[in-house]
């Protein structure tokens, strides 16, 4: 299963927050008691955990964090993925869509954050069978 990040909007779209490093702190100190206890629990840091999911009551995702570094590469969002795709069976993956948030990003950044996605996610399936449905 392929997670897709440039497609239309499902009935589930997930936003995917990027998270630098250096605004990490920042962000830390605005948040909830309960979302500071998750960053805990998880261990959600740009030298830990490497996603963080917010859920709803409903117990649907609301949001998705992913811990870049500041200078974001092209692979920083790899790890994030592989979280990702173990967070969620893959039917429920194919009925969501994921939005990045582009807010504070430079364009490069965005470049590469969607170029790293877009690899990261590639299967060589012309030649084996694909690992995930």
């Amino acid at each position: 299963m392929t997670l897709s990040l440039i497609t239309n909007k499902k009935p589930l779209n997930i936003p995917v927050i990027p998270l630098k490093e250096n605004e990490y702190e920042a962000w830390l100190k605005k948040q909830s008691a309960a979302t500071k206890s998750l960053v805990k629990q998880t261990g959600f840091s740009p030298k830990g955990t490497s996603s963080l999911i917010l859920r709803k009551p409903n117990g649907n995702p609301e949001a998705i964090y992913v811990a870049l570094h500041t200078k974001i590469g092209l692979y920083d969002i790899a790890p994030a993925l592989g979280a990702i795709k173990a967070a969620f069976t893959s039917d429920f993956l194919k009925g969501a869509s994921f939005e990045l948030k582009t807010t504070g990003l430079k364009p490069e950044e965005i470049t590469k954050i969607v170029l790293g996605w877009g690899l990261s996610c590639y299967e060589f399936t012309s030649y084996k069978k694909a690992k995930s449905q």
